[in-house]
């Protein structure tokens, strides 16, 4: 899945990530949620429920759900 502008993101309904501060996991409740960063292009994938994702401070990129039900990231702070 390739890295997307902003405007072509919003026109496809992604939503962009919001960008920490600090490290943080990002978990995926509900149903699964695609996701695509900015700094790795060829690196979009669908995160399932119950998985969890590193992010390091300032990683920037876009989420959207996966399946009609919608998903849910939830951000826990570690350190």
């Amino acid at each position: 899945m390739p890295d997307i502008p902003d405007t072509v993101a919003d026109s496809r309904n992604w939503k962009p990530l919001p960008v920490p501060t600090g490290p943080v996991n990002l978990i995926c409740q509900v149903a699964p949620i695609r996701i695509t960063f900015k700094a790795a292009p060829s690196g979009g994938f669908i995160l399932p429920v119950g998985k969890a994702l590193r992010l390091k401070a300032g990683d920037a990129g876009h989420i959207k759900a996966a399946e009609a039900l919608g998903g849910v990231a939830v951000f826990e702070a570690f350190g």
